[in-house]
């Protein structure tokens, strides 16, 4: 599993609309009260076929030069949905 992704793909991530199957995976945890609470216009928790259980924020960077390009990071990355759900309830506190 890479870890070091673009913030291209990051991005992809960020905007990604799960599948039908992909939302499956996400109700399995039975939390979907507290992801609700957590899902933000600027951050998401999202499942993603081939990537696994993301956790990934967008913000922005403040440059010398006083722009500010839009930034992409991921909090977390799991592959085992009782790690991410673990996660979920540890971030709820």
């Amino acid at each position: 599993m890479n870890n070091s992704f673009t913030q291209e793909e990051l991005r992809e991530f960020f905007y990604h609309i799960m599948s039908d199957s992909e939302s499956k995976k996400i109700d399995e945890l039975n939390v979907s009260d507290l992801i609700k609470k957590r899902n933000t216009s600027t951050f998401q928790i999202k499942y993603i076929d081939n990537v696994g259980y993301i956790f990934i924020g967008e913000g922005y960077l403040i440059m010398d030069d006083g722009s500010e390009p839009t930034h992409y990071f991921l909090h977390h990355l799991f592959i085992n949905p009782e790690d991410a759900k673990k996660q979920i309830i540890e971030d709820a506190k």
